[in-house]
């Protein structure tokens, strides 16, 4: 059983590849859930189980604090809520009888796994991995500071926030009532809610050099990428290269509208050429608001738009980050919230391949700025390239590629492993 959050298009597109490898292998899948991405897998020979609770449980409020994670951690619910929809998924998995469990963000499972005693795998990136907290790597989230290590180094603030991360169940309360009701385990900490009986980081093990050894239920099973046929727009294929720099914007379907506008007027005092992958955030832009040097699409084929740019501008998402790589253009990344601000960080402090611009910092200045450093030194594209090296293997490699790797992980760890509640 695969059970994506379905609200977001990157989450259910992972869903739906391993959906697909399992399928291969043939193993009969069952998807879990309905909602706005769910053609990904629609049309494939899946069985479809939808919640009645999906109806109000993902509602655009809740959708809302779901992605503003930083603010609202795990509390975005009521008891009555939770019990109402853990009881629907437990009654649907005893009919399926499932004989393992998968997401990548539908954390009602993290309860409702527990209750029917299935084994539940998370596929999350190794930045929501407790490893990245061990090691000290985790930032404070930029939009909501701690105020007591708001003017420590980042040294300093990046050691005790990751103890706090690991130590602190804050906003667990609501989850931790409905788990002790069934005589479950509370969770010691937040970011247990994202924790499964085994674990797959939807990363490239190379970008993650500290994590030598990992936690026994956590293996790296490489990045997720895209193969959907995306043909070039016409915009493109009449596109001519010209003297002035060619700037490439994905922000994802989780970006923040008011951001992404906002980067748009900048850009509008700038002499680039500007292309826009307009997703689902930017529902109501109206291209005639913009000078000719703008062109905007609903969809371009990421890899190959991100290779003619000369800088792209992007909100931190894996795919799209990994995208950006395998393009072996520079970038700029804008997080909207603490995992995507760890994953352009640690690329930045590893790699020097771009640019991080925290929302709190943005500014037209330190933009134009940023910019102007990454066309004008050379270094970012090459180490861009460097990267580019090592991560190739994961997409054209199918013996490396994050489905392939992980459901055979999966179905390791099922042949040697009991689940231990």
């Amino acid at each position: 059983m695969l059970a994506p959050a379905v609200y977001n298009w990157a989450e259910t597109h992972r869903m739906a590849s391993f959906a697909k490898e399992f399928h291969k292998k043939g193993f009969n899948v069952i998807m879990l859930g309905r909602g706005q991405y769910d053609y990904l897998y629609i049309d494939e020979p899946f069985e479809i189980a939808v919640p009645e609770s999906d109806r109000w449980w993902f509602n655009d409020e809740r959708i809302s604090k779901l992605m503003d994670i930083d603010k609202y951690r795990n509390d975005y619910t009521g008891l009555h809520e939770l019990e109402k929809i853990v009881e629907e998924e437990c009654e649907i998995i005893r009919q399926y009888k499932p004989e393992v469990i998968i997401t990548g963000y539908r954390t009602t499972l993290s309860i409702s796994a527990k209750i029917v005693s299935i084994p539940l795998v998370w596929i999350l990136s190794a930045v929501v991995s407790p490893m990245y907290y061990i090691e000290g790597m985790a930032s404070m989230p930029d939009r909501y500071p701690i105020k007591m290590l708001k003017d420590a180094s980042s040294k300093i603030s990046s050691f005790y926030y990751s103890k706090l991360a690991l130590s602190n169940n804050s906003t667990s309360g609501i989850w931790n009532k409905c788990l002790k009701k069934h005589r479950l385990k509370p969770f010691k900490y937040d970011m247990q809610l994202f924790e499964g009986d085994f674990n797959l980081m939807s990363d490239a093990k190379e970008l993650f050099p500290k994590f030598k050894k990992n936690k026994d239920n956590y293996k790296f099973c490489g990045p997720i990428f895209n193969f959907e046929e995306i043909p070039f727009p016409n915009s493109i294929k009449n596109y001519k290269a010209q003297r002035n720099k060619t700037i490439f914007i994905s922000m994802g379907s989780s970006g923040n509208s008011s951001v992404f506008f906002e980067i748009l007027e900048f850009l509008k005092e700038l002499p680039y050429n500007v292309f826009v992958a307009t997703t689902s955030i930017l529902k109501n832009i109206n291209p005639n608001d913009y000078p000719s040097n703008f062109t905007f699409e609903k969809k371009y084929p990421p890899i190959k738009m991100a290779s003619l740019a000369d800088v792209c501008i992007i909100h931190g998402g894996q795919g799209t980050v990994y995208s950006t790589i395998l393009g072996g253009t520079p970038f700029i990344g804008i997080p909207m919230f603490s995992e995507q601000q760890y994953n352009l960080e640690n690329l930045i402090n590893k790699f020097n391949c771009g640019k991080v611009i925290k929302r709190s910092e943005l500014s037209f200045d330190i933009f134009k700025d940023s910019l102007y450093k990454i066309l004008t030194n050379d270094i970012y594209k090459t180490n861009i390239q460097l990267l580019k090296s090592k991560i190739e293997k994961y997409y054209y490699d199918r013996e490396y590629r994050a489905e392939v790797v992980g459901v055979r992980q999966i179905i390791d760890y099922l042949k040697n492993n009991k689940c231990d509640r």
